[in-house]
Order: C-alpha cells, then structure tokens, then sequence
C-alpha cells in the first residue's frame, strides 16, 4: 500500500511539474486549448493539446498548429506542395482557404488530455488560478497523506491489540 501511496503521489507531482514548469518552458514542446469544433471528434473544447516542434518535414496526415491572421490554430495538413501546407479541420467538409508556410508552423500535434484545459484556463486567465490550483494539490496531498498514515497507525494499533491479546507486551 506504501509504495502505491508514494508511486501515485510522485506521479502527481511529475505531472503538475511537467505541465506548468517543463512543458511551457521548453522549446521542443508547447501546451495549447482546443478551441471550436473544426477538429471534432479528434479533439474538443477543453482539450488539452501537446505539440512538438516540427521536425523533418511535414507530411499529409499530421495535425499541425500554426499562426494565422495573428489566431493559433491546429488542422490536418492534406497536401503539401513544396514550402506551403494546404490544412483542413477535421469537422469541416473543404480545405482552409489559405496556404500555410511551414515556416508558420510551431508544433506537431503529440496527444490530447481531454478536458484539462478547463481546469488550465480558469488557471491562466485568472489572476490567483495558479495560487489556487497549487492550494488546491496541496489540500489534496496533505489529505492523502494523512489519510495514509491514519490506515498505517491503525494497522499499528491493530498489530499492537494483538499483539496484547497473544500475551506478547
């Protein structure tokens, strides 16, 4: 029970260090919020979206975000003819109207956690979300943990009560 009490703590911690220091900080990944539906069904309003800079070309398939008329955007690439991507959002019928250069491209889409991007929203866009998230993770360890050790005394007690009933001080 101990180890998996501290795996799922650590695992805790390694995500909220990941999400709000790492990834942000890094400059080979990016976090971005799915926003509108022209990606439905891959990914939704609240999604929490992954991206990795782009790496060797871009080929027919990928989902790639980029800035367009100063908006981020994330659509499929469905052609690429030489420097420029023609995209399309994967709940609409016809293709973007504009060209994309790859040089406007930020990341390569790695994977979604869906509806994360609520709870980071509320975070970033007001002005004590972080304070209270951390609080928030903070009550929550600190309930855990005592949670932990009020199951590890009383397996104590219960050892020592019968310990006391065998005869044994």
């Amino acid at each position: 029970m101990k180890k998996y009490f501290e795996f799922f703590v650590l695992g805790i911690l390694i995500f909220y260090l990941a999400v709000f220091w790492f990834l942000p900080s890094s400059s080979n990944y990016s976090v971005y919020f799915g926003e509108g539906e022209s990606m439905t069904p891959t990914f939704n309003t609240g999604d929490l979206l992954i991206f990795k800079s782009p790496e060797g070309k871009v080929k027919p398939g990928m989902i790639v975000v980029y800035e367009h008329k100063e908006k981020t955007r994330s659509h499929r690439v469905i052609s690429v003819d030489g420097q420029n991507l023609t995209t399309k959002g994967d709940g609409k019928e016809e293709p973007d109207p504009w060209s994309v250069s790859t040089s406007d491209v930020k990341g390569v889409y790695l994977f979604k956690i869906r509806f994360l991007g609520y709870l980071l929203t509320f975070v970033v866009e007001t002005p004590f979300g972080e304070i209270l998230l951390s609080t928030f993770l903070i009550v929550i360890l600190a309930g855990l943990f005592i949670v932990y050790e009020i199951i590890n005394k009383n397996s104590a007690l219960r050892r020592t009560f019968r310990n006391l009933a065998k005869g044994k001080p």
